[in-house]
């Protein structure tokens, strides 16, 4: 299935690749022929079958290298939104109007999503830091990415803050809900492996086909926002100027 499907994309994107307007009719590769894309969708996956799956062995070394990346483009796609997020609420009340209903949101959203990345970051101290036999000794990668992640977002929090000066735009809630999307990623790795995982060991483990749905579903709201966002920032003509890049527009 995942070799089937990263053709597919791959094929598109080759097919649609210099496609920077409307009025190229690459474009409508993308936009369209759903008939057709379904059965080359099918098609890719039939003939995946038939590949020895010796073949598969050197593919996953690229999954690994994709897989990074694509977390990359997720977090790169939900920054930006939330940086929107936060800047048109914070017009609709006015900078200097803190008592107004859209910066009481800001704030009981910012305070949750710190609270969700606070309270399952020390959970997954306990959850991941031991295996079966409650050696800890080889479970010190797992730890180590839950404490840099912890560090991780106290130091984005204290930058965030710093930034306001020449970045209006930014403040509590983009550096809460990245702080909680993060410890979220750190959380679904950390579940995925049994080596250290108390779920695993305890015969309280979900199947990691709950994990993969779960990040699907978060991959899934963020292309459908990533879009949004392209939408919003194509012109009259058709030409795609960038996020945030109204006011360049000639």
């Amino acid at each position: 299935m995942c070799f089937g499907t990263f053709l597919f994309h791959l094929i598109l994107a080759l097919l649609t690749y210099g496609a920077k307007d409307h009025s190229n009719p690459r474009v409508l590769i993308h936009t369209g022929l759903w008939p057709l894309k379904i059965i080359l969708w099918l098609g890719l996956h039939l003939m995946t079958l038939f590949i020895p799956s010796s073949t598969f062995l050197n593919y996953k070394w690229a999954v690994i290298v994709l897989a990074v990346i694509f977390l990359l483009v997720q977090i790169v796609i939900f920054i930006e939104w939330i940086f929107e997020l936060n800047e048109n609420w914070l017009e609709k009340d006015g900078g200097e109007n803190l008592s107004g209903p859209y910066h009481i949101l800001i704030i009981a959203i910012s305070v949750l999503c710190y609270c969700f990345a606070i309270v399952f970051t020390g959970l997954m101290f306990s959850w991941f830091a031991t295996n079966a036999s409650g050696d800890s000794s080889s479970c010190g990668l797992y730890t180590f990415f839950n404490a840099f992640n912890l560090a991780l977002f106290i130091l984005l929090t204290l930058f965030s803050f710093r930034a306001t000066a020449w970045m209006p735009s930014t403040g509590l809630l983009p550096s809460a809900m990245v702080s909680a999307f993060l410890t979220f990623k750190v959380l679904m790795a950390l579940f995925a492996q049994n080596e250290c995982n108390k779920f695993s060991s305890s015969g309280s483990y979900s199947s990691p086909q709950v994990v993969a749905a779960i990040s699907i579903i978060i991959a899934t709201f963020l292309a459908g926002i990533s879009s949004i966002i392209l939408a919003q920032d194509l012109g009259d003509n058709g030409m795609f100027w960038g996020p945030n890049a109204a006011a360049r527009q000639p």
